[in-house]
């Protein structure tokens, strides 16, 4: 685990997969009422907030064995995140209305938690 981490909130990987969650939130929230936008969002939300939940029951595992089976499911939740995002950046019917550079940030943002994943569970080998 990383140097003078005293709970799963203090991890930059949690702290950007959280935020991640929230910026997801907030996006689907604002979708209109149709069932395109609702499943497909859904979908999004589901993903993206399950990797810091997953982040955090790691966390707790009695074993590096099984924290690192925890950050497993936390980076498959980020690939499915950057599959739903990719989707998005590239439908026309969700480039109605929401702007490219949202989409754009919110991939960056989901690379980087991929990328710290990979390096934390690289650790716990």
């Amino acid at each position: 685990m990383e140097n003078n981490i005293k709970g799963f909130k203090d991890l930059k990987v949690w702290q950007k997969a959280h935020q991640l969650g929230l910026d997801i939130i907030e996006l689907v929230d604002g979708l209109p009422e149709k069932l395109i936008y609702h499943s497909i969002g859904n979908q999004l939300l589901r993903s993206a907030t399950s990797i810091a939940s997953n982040i955090a029951e790691g966390y707790g595992s009695f074993s590096r064995k099984e924290y690192r089976r925890y950050l497993g499911i936390a980076l498959k939740s980020a690939y499915e995140t950057e599959n739903w995002l990719k989707l998005l950046a590239e439908s026309k019917v969700f480039q109605r209305i929401i702007t490219k550079e949202k989409i754009d940030n919110l991939e960056k943002v989901n690379i980087e938690i991929i990328k710290m994943l990979i390096s934390l569970m690289n650790k716990l080998k």
